[in-house]
């Protein structure tokens, strides 16, 4: 009779600590996704998908497409000698064969829009707001050349405010970073946004590629929830060999 009694009144004073653990248990982060073409929770996705925000991409110091296979696992790289014999696997599928005219298996998407050619995947990332990667065939949504999956990088878009932000970074090996964003409102119904960084390396270091990286958005929203944004990307490589420079 003790000894029920006694369960009965632990059983009572472990109900009355689950209202004071509930309220003191840290609140989850909702991630939002837009992998089903319309924005909604990442958990009421029905989509295998790996969403990768801004800080996830600043703490592991990510600066190019290619660099994401550090961290999604199930993301590979083929490396060629040159862009366009390079592509993404996903799962294991990707494009074996490259021209021109071949679409990649695995679909890279700025923004929306479809890069439609292997070279067209590997860029700087630069001012992004998030990216999804899509496993498995995505075709309903996504197009013909997403057998594999999508690789979707999602920017920012301009601010309510005026704001700036300069970005600086010296790395070993005699290489320099710097980078900076405006962004900000031309009136009630107009935004724009201006990004631009570049690499440049020591005089000790020779035959390397010198990006820089040039990318303009405005954003046109006549009513509240109807938006049209324009983005237009520069991308210049200065080829350095034995001090000789030359741009393209």
């Amino acid at each position: 009779m003790r000894n029920a009694a006694s369960k009965h009144a632990r059983r009572w004073l472990w109900l009355g600590m689950l209202p004071g653990l509930a309220l003191g248990a840290p609140a989850l982060e909702e991630v939002l996704v837009t992998a089903t073409k319309r924005e909604s929770s990442l958990q009421d996705v029905s989509v295998a998908v790996t969403a990768l925000s801004a800080q996830d991409i600043a703490n592991a110091q990510i600066t190019s497409s290619e660099q994401l296979t550090f961290l999604v696992p199930s993301l590979n790289l083929q490396k060629g000698n040159n862009p366009r014999q390079t592509s993404f696997s996903i799962r294991g599928i990707g494009t074996q064969s490259f021209s021109s005219a071949v679409e990649p298996s695995v679909s890279t998407m700025v923004d929306g829009v479809v890069m439609g050619r292997s070279g067209q995947a590997f860029m700087q990332l630069l001012d992004v707001e998030r990216v999804e990667v899509l496993r498995g065939p995505q075709g309903t949504l996504f197009g013909k050349n997403s057998t594999a999956g999508v690789v979707h990088v999602i920017t920012r878009d301009p601010t309510e405010a005026a704001e700036g932000e300069i970005m600086t970074g010296i790395i070993n090996g005699g290489e320099y970073r710097a980078g900076g964003t405006v962004s900000g409102p031309v009136n009630d119904k107009l935004g724009f946004r201006l990004s631009a960084n570049g690499k440049w390396l020591g005089s000790d270091v020779v035959c390397t590629d010198r990006p820089r990286f040039v990318k303009g958005l405005v954003r046109f929203s006549p009513q509240p929830k109807n938006k049209a944004r324009c983005v237009s990307k520069l991308h210049v490589v200065g080829w350095g060999c034995g001090g000789a420079r030359n741009e393209s």
